[in-house]
């Protein structure tokens, strides 16, 4: 996907949650070695949902990058279509197109709206808020 610079993001999430965000700190924190050992033992069968501590919608998120940055940010809802539309207006490819549409739709039928503690009990560690992981603290 293009990544265009401005003063926010557009999307068409409207206030859907995401408990997804930020399970970073698996990646950012040492806990790594206890996510190697999972991997690397036999197969348990489970399945595991890591997740940030809170679930967040994009408002919130602009919120966070408002607080943080040197301007404000902040976040447009945008019709499924009028997404498509402005994606394949800026040279999208028509996969992509989909697939982001498709995530999209899923985030608002809050498929990724949980919040669990698998994080915390895979690492001994609760993960990080956005803010943490986008200020660089691993602690």
């Amino acid at each position: 996907m293009r990544v265009r610079v401005g003063p926010g993001a557009r999307g068409p999430l409207s206030r859907r949650p995401l408990g997804t965000l930020c399970a970073v700190r698996i990646a950012v924190t040492g806990s790594t070695g206890a996510l190697a050992a999972l991997a690397l033992a036999d197969p348990s069968g489970t399945h595991h949902d890591l997740t940030g501590p809170a679930a967040l919608d994009l408002h919130a998120v602009a919120d966070v990058l408002t607080g943080l940055g040197e301007r404000p940010v902040r976040y447009t809802d945008v019709p499924p279509p009028a997404l498509a539309q402005e994606l394949a207006g800026v040279g999208e490819d028509p996969w992509w197109t989909y697939a982001y549409c498709s995530m999209f739709a899923a985030v608002r039928e809050d498929r990724w709206s949980a919040v669990s503690g698998e994080v915390r009990r895979l690492t001994g560690r609760d993960p990080l808020a956005p803010a943490d992981v986008l200020r660089g603290d691993t602690a």
